[in-house]
């Protein structure tokens, strides 16, 4: 009988320190995916600690892990971008990085807990630090929580892997049984459109409200990856030009969507079409689609007053002006003069863009300049 009490007791010691790991229901740990061998104790005083290149957010980040560092060893890590080469001794991963790990992690969100816009992780993965999320704001709360948790000593056991879900009450969004959270936008680099940007933003901002998930826009310059919606003329394979204006087209190749109009006005009226089937039956058909702009249904709370989509140059809206520029102003530059002109060389429209150039010759350099005050009169 002895026995038998002993053995419960020691499982339910067991079940305790199993349900002990998280510090709430939404909080999972584990050991890492990635972990090789026998968990040991890593001191990350000496570590870098490596941002993404031109993220500005991380960068504050950055900077509370470094004080809490310093504050608690007298060391100063280094704190770099993810340009610099690998700290061979270790480096704390804050966000998207470039390095392997941080994809390994932000993967590892999805896995473990549901992707949603406040989730984050924090884990040891190849002997390095990394912090990860979904969101600014989520990736905030997990550099709080690492410096809070770790930051005293500078330790941490080389098989932690903390993953906060977020347990709210939310919709499930899917398209081909993916998760909606797993795609991310992708819009033009350049010649991007404000309507058409407009809708984008609002089908995230209506995602996220319903689902949870917030979905990331980039540009087309970012590189590709397996689940995407791409919008307009995006430098992306599969992407379909549509040269009449009125017509639009939404279709659907693996976990690609491509979404584009013959002009700008008609892809924001698709992206709207888009969005609407998707929240209202938490799915998509995946059936290709095409079909005609039609301003009789189109329900946004703008309607189009005036383009131009610079086939020719109107010079009786943009109004050129030739004179020489007030040197009081522009001052001298090297001696020469600086003026205003309406040369061809100049001011000239090609495929669809308007140019505005520069020249000089031996007495003058000569720019454009581009008056259209009086053609245009809307309030705000």
């Amino acid at each position: 009988m002895k026995r038998i009490i002993s053995m419960i007791a020691a499982a339910t010691m067991i079940l305790v320190l199993f349900c002990g790991c998280g510090e709430s229901s939404n909080d999972s740990q584990t050991g890492s995916d990635s972990s090789k061998g026998p968990a040991v104790t890593l001191s990350f005083e000496n570590f870098s600690i490596v941002r993404p290149e031109g993220y500005d957010a991380a960068s504050t980040l950055n900077a509370g892990i470094f004080r809490a560092i310093k504050d608690a060893k007298d060391t100063k890590p280094l704190n770099v971008d993810d340009t610099t080469e690998v700290n061979q001794s270790g480096e704390i991963l804050v966000g998207k990085t470039n390095r392997p790990e941080s994809s390994e992690a932000y993967n590892m969100i999805f896995e473990k807990g549901t992707g949603r816009a406040a989730e984050y992780i924090i884990c040891c993965i190849n002997g390095n630090i990394v912090i990860n999320a979904m969101s600014d704001e989520a990736l905030e709360a997990a550099v709080n929580k690492f410096i809070s948790d770790y930051c005293t000593d500078c330790t941490i056991s080389s098989d932690t892997c903390y993953v906060f879900s977020d347990k709210g009450s939310y919709v499930d969004i899917t398209v081909n049984n993916v998760a909606m959270g797993l795609y991310k936008i992708v819009v033009p680099d350049e010649s991007f459109s404000y309507i058409v940007m407009r809708e984008a933003e609002q089908m995230v901002n209506d995602i996220y409200e319903k689902s949870g998930y917030k979905l990331e826009i980039v540009q087309d310059t970012a590189e590709s990856t397996d689940y995407e919606i791409i919008i307009e003329n995006c430098d992306r394979d599969g992407v379909l030009i549509i040269n009449d204006s009125d017509t639009y087209a939404i279709r659907y190749s693996g976990n690609k969507i491509y979404i584009n109009g013959g002009k700008n006005y008609t892809t924001a009226y698709a992206v709207d079409l888009f969005a609407k089937e998707l929240l209202a039956n938490n799915t998509v058909k995946t059936e290709n689609a095409t079909g005609r702009y039609s301003s009789a249904d189109d329900t946004n709370d703008y309607k189009l007053k005036w383009t131009d989509e610079f086939d020719t140059f109107d010079s009786q809206f943009w109004r050129p002006r030739n004179a020489k520029m007030d040197e009081y102003a522009y001052g001298s530059w090297y001696g020469m003069g600086v003026w205003r002109s309406s040369d061809p060389k100049n001011v000239y429209v090609s495929d669809g863009n308007l140019y505005l150039t520069s020249t000089y010759d031996s007495e003058n350099f000569y720019g454009a300049y581009l008056d259209s005050a009086k053609s245009l009169n809307y309030t705000y």
